[in-house]
C-alpha cells in the first residue's frame, strides 16, 4: 500500500514537471515566433509569462539570448547590452577572454571565434555604436571600435563591420576636434610702431608735434587654450631696440637711433574661421615704452614710459614645425606692426 502511494506520487510529481517543462518551451516557441514576426513586446511578454525575467540565475540562456535580441530591436540597448554579457559569462568566458587578450596583443590570427559567438559580438558593436552617437560618450565609441573589429578580423559581417569603424572614426574626429587643450608657445619676431610725441616749450607752452618711428627685437611667448574652432590666448613680448623722432621741419628736433625698450601684454580671443591651420586673434594689448628722448634746454617731450591700451588683430598661419604671426594694432596715438615666428610646444 505505502509502495502504491510513493509510486503515485512520483508519476505526479514528474507529470506536473512535464508539464511545466512543455508548458515553458511551447512559451519559448511562442515568443520565437512573435520576434520573427517583428513582434517583439509581445515576445517579452510571452516569456514573463513562464520565467522570471527579473532573477536570470534560473532563466535557460537561449531565453536570455532571446531578450536581448528582443530589446536591441526595441532600441532599448543598454538592456539588450546586458543580456548579451550574461550570455556570454555563461557560455563563452573563457573563450571571450582569450578574445580580449589576443586582440590588444596584436591579432586574432590564431584564436577560433565561435559563429554564435560572433554573432553577438556584431550586436553589441551595433549596440555600443547607437549609444555613442546619442551620447558622444568616448567609451562607448572604444567599446562599439572593439567588437566590430573582432568581427572585421574574423570576417564575420566584415564589410559591414569595416563601414561602421569608419563611421566611428569620422564622428570620433568630429568630437576631438571640439576638444578644448592647452598649449604654450614662444615666439620671437620684430616690433614696429609709430607714435606722435610732443616737444613742448617751458617757456610758454608752446608744442611741436614729433613723429616716432621705432623698431625692435621681441622675445616673448604665451598660452593658448583652443580647439579647431576657437579659444582664447594670452601672449607677451619682451622688446628692445631704437627709435627716429623728428618734427616737420628737422631744424627743429630731430634725433636718430634713441634707445627704446618695454613689454607688450595681450589677451583676446581666438578664431578659426576656415582652417585649423589659420587663425584669427582680436585682442586687447597693454603697450609699454621708454625712450632715452634727448630734450633740449627749456624743452620737454612728455610720454617717457608710456603705458597704453588697444586693439590688436593678429593672423596666425601654422607651418609643419613653425608659427607665422602677423599683427596689427592701434592704440590711440600709437601704431604696431609685428612679425614673429612662434613655435608651439
Amino acid at each position: 500500500m505505502v509502495l502504491k502511494l510513493l509510486i503515485l506520487i512520483i508519476l505526479c510529481s514528474s507529470t506536473s514537471l512535464f508539464a511545466r517543462t512543455s508548458g515553458r518551451s511551447m512559451q519559448l516557441q511562442l515568443a520565437q515566433k512573435y520576434y520573427k514576426k517583428k513582434m517583439y513586446v509581445k515576445s517579452i511578454i510571452s516569456l514573463k509569462k513562464s520565467f522570471n525575467l527579473k532573477r536570470t540565475k534560473s532563466t535557460p540562456t537561449p531565453v536570455i539570448q532571446l531578450l536581448a535580441l528582443n530589446y536591441l530591436k526595441l532600441k532599448k540597448y543598454k538592456v539588450a547590452s546586458r543580456f548579451f554579457h550574461i550570455v556570454i559569462r555563461r557560455s563563452y568566458r573563457e573563450k571571450h577572454a582569450e578574445v580580449l587578450r589576443s586582440l590588444s596583443s596584436g591579432g586574432l590570427s590564431d584564436v577560433e571565434v565561435p559563429q554564435k559567438l560572433l554573432r553577438i559580438y556584431y550586436h553589441l558593436g551595433q549596440i555600443y555604436y547607437k549609444i555613442f552617437f546619442k551620447t558622444k560618450s568616448i567609451p562607448y565609441y572604444r567599446a562599439s571600435e572593439k567588437y566590430f573589429k573582432i568581427c572585421e578580423e574574423k570576417e564575420h559581417l566584415d564589410d559591414n563591420a569595416s563601414e561602421y569603424i569608419d563611421s566611428l572614426a569620422s564622428v570620433k574626429t568630429l568630437i576631438d576636434k571640439k576638444e578644448f587643450s592647452g598649449k604654450w608657445f614662444a615666439t620671437l619676431g620684430t616690433l614696429n610702431w609709430q607714435e606722435k610725441l610732443e616737444l613742448i616749450d617751458s617757456t610758454n607752452g608752446a608744442k611741436t608735434k614729433l613723429l616716432s618711428n621705432a623698431k625692435a627685437l621681441c622675445v616673448g611667448g604665451g598660452y593658448r587654450y583652443t580647439n579647431a574652432y576657437h579659444g582664447i590666448e594670452i601672449s607677451s613680448c619682451f622688446y628692445s631696440g631704437s627709435a627716429n623722432i623728428s618734427a616737420d621741419n628737422a631744424a627743429t628736433y630731430s634725433q636718430d637711433g634713441v634707445a627704446v625698450s618695454g613689454f607688450l601684454i595681450d589677451s583676446g580671443y581666438v578664431f578659426k574661421p576656415y582652417s585649423e591651420k589659420v587663425a584669427m586673434i582680436f585682442s586687447i594689448p597693454l603697450f609699454y615704452r621708454d625712450g632715452e628722448y634727448a630734450q633740449p634746454d627749456n624743452f620737454s617731450i612728455p610720454g617717457k614710459g608710456q603705458l597704453s591700451a588697444g586693439l590688436f588683430v593678429k593672423a596666425r598661419y601654422e607651418l609643419p614645425v613653425i608659427d607665422l604671426i602677423f599683427s596689427l594694432g592701434n592704440m590711440g596715438s600709437t601704431n604696431v606692426l609685428m612679425l614673429q615666428t612662434g613655435y608651439t610646444f
